[in-house]
């Protein structure tokens, strides 16, 4: 059984095995704000004392093939030396925003947002090198509302899509690059690999 949830700090949602939380409250690490927090057998939040002991968030699972994993690493300041470039990840499946940050460790720093709203308010504040862009956004939005509504573009756009192939292609295709566009990744098995050598073609080379 799935259980819904949200960081009592960032309000970021969480869909997470509740077999994984047993009969008593179980801790959970925000991956998004690095919050400690209880859960309980029924959903319930409690916001705690973030704690030393690093204990991994609940299962995180597909909703196409349901595939799971623990996202590993433990939330914390970012390591020493140059400044890593920021990638704002804008997807509403909780399963890919982790599979993302996952996928992109360390190497870059990651903002996970859900929402149009989320993804607008992140690129007015934060200077992002990459957005990575759904096309179904919460509330059933068209990620392209994002495109429309972010004035000059900030960065390059890479748009990430569960969408069928044969839809994207044509004029479909046309009208984001019109939009600022610049590639384009289906989501799909083994999709890491892709999805790291594009971002790193399309960011330019730092110092």
């Amino acid at each position: 059984m799935k259980i819904r949830l949200r960081c009592p700090g960032c309000q970021q949602a969480y869909s997470v095995d509740g077999q994984q939380l047993g009969e008593r409250s179980a801790p959970f690490v925000c991956r998004r704000c690095g919050i400690s927090f209880h859960v309980g057998p029924d959903g319930s939040v409690q916001a705690t004392v973030a704690s030393s002991s690093g204990q991994p968030p609940g299962t995180v699972a597909c909703p196409a093939c349901g595939h799971q994993f623990q996202p590993g690493g433990a939330t914390g300041a970012a390591p020493p030396g140059p400044a890593r470039p920021t990638v704002l990840v804008a997807e509403d499946t909780a399963y890919f925003r982790e599979l993302v940050k996952e996928t992109l460790g360390d190497r870059y720093r990651t903002i996970l947002v859900s929402s149009k709203a989320d993804a607008l308010a992140a690129l007015r504040r934060e200077k992002v090198d990459l957005l990575l862009l759904d096309l179904s956004l919460d509330d059933d939005v068209d990620g392209r509302e994002v495109l429309r509504e972010m004035g000059s573009k900030p960065c390059p756009i890479l748009i990430f899509t569960a969408r069928d192939e044969e839809d994207m292609y044509g004029d479909v295709w046309t009208e984001l690059k019109r939009l600022g566009a610049d590639d384009m990744l289906i989501k799909g098995m083994n999709v890491e690999e892709n999805l790291l050598r594009k971002i790193e073609h399309l960011l330019p080379e730092r110092p």
